[in-house]
């Protein structure tokens, strides 16, 4: 199974790679004329406990793993996921700055406007104004539906297409990603004694 999973995944991204029309109509919604580099963004918790938050980054759909990074939510913002969202993208994008590394094309909330907003918000304190912050919309069944662009104008995503599938590929990454160490932060916790 876990071979399975891997050649599928090493094929999915190789097909997305191989689809320039991805992110030339990713582009499109956020007027320019390509997105290479694109970072996804996501929290995991249960009720505040444990709260992790991920970053993932794609260039060109490929997954730059020595790229990905984790964060351990502070305590007071872990029962608040737009607190969560500002606190991961303050710290991940002062980070940047300090080793004067370069930004990604475009920065994904896995969420609406109000985790955009956290976002812009985290990126304006840091007087941050050249990333372009989009987000994926939900309907009622908690399922992708549309992707909202740094303009906030929701566009409705066609299920069928090569972008919604590639855009769920870096959803299914970083949910991956954030609830692994969300597992293995919240198992260490589970073993520690009163002596402790």
């Amino acid at each position: 199974i876990d071979n399975a999973k891997k050649s599928l995944e090493a094929k999915f991204i190789e097909l997305a790679s191989k689809d320039e029309d991805i992110f030339i109509e990713l582009g499109s919604y956020v007027n320019r004329s390509r997105i290479s580099t694109i970072e996804m963004c996501d929290m995991s918790h249960i009720s505040g406990d444990s709260a992790v938050g991920a970053v993932i980054v794609f260039q060109n759909g490929y997954p730059m793993k020595n790229k990905y990074r984790k964060y351990n939510i502070k305590q007071e913002n872990s029962k608040d996921d737009l607190a969560s969202t500002y606190e991961v993208i303050y710290r991940r994008f002062y980070n940047l700055l300090k080793d004067n590394l370069p930004f990604s094309d475009m920065l994904i909330v896995d969420g609406g406007t109000n985790q955009m907003n956290a976002a812009n918000k985290a990126l304006s304190d840091l007087g941050i104004n050249n990333v372009l912050v989009c987000g994926l919309s939900k309907d009622d069944h908690h399922r992708t539906r549309a992707f909202i662009n740094d303009m906030y104008e929701e566009i409705p995503l066609d299920k069928s297409s090569k972008l919604f599938l590639f855009l769920m590929k870096m959803q299914d990454e970083v949910h991956r990603f954030a609830i692994t160490f969300f597992k293995n932060k919240k198992s260490k916790s589970m073993i520690s004694s009163i002596l402790d």
